[in-house]
């Protein structure tokens, strides 16, 4: 189980966001996460942030799929990111992560997309 919160005081403006979640591994490799942080009256940070990642580890490598929305003030953000992990030396990693974002905004529903 995890509880998390956050308070951030940014513009004048006092926020916070509290939340939990859940952590469960089904074997020793793989592992998924859960979360749900929830702020009613954000302007700046987001009023409802879920998440939903699976890291499932094979070898000397640790594959990982994350799934994120953001609901702010006016605007939804939704992330899909796979990302793969490789151990190549017993203390160096090597990462490789994609992330697809779309957004709209409920003002003129309009969708846009950006890749990193």
């Amino acid at each position: 189980m995890i509880g998390r919160a956050q308070v951030q005081t940014k513009f004048g403006r006092r926020e916070d966001r509290e939340g939990g979640g859940v952590e469960w591994r089904w074997t020793p490799w793989g592992t998924f996460t859960g979360q749900v942080l929830v702020g009613g009256s954000n302007r700046v940070l987001p009023q409802r942030d879920f998440m939903g990642r699976v890291d499932y580890g094979y070898h000397r490598a640790t594959y990982t799929g994350s799934l994120r929305y953001f609901d702010f003030f006016g605007a939804n953000v939704t992330m899909l990111s796979p990302a793969v992990t490789v151990a190549v030396a017993p203390r160096w990693t090597f990462g490789l992560r994609y992330a697809l974002t779309t957004s709209d905004t409920r003002d003129r529903k309009r969708h846009q997309g950006a890749h990193a």
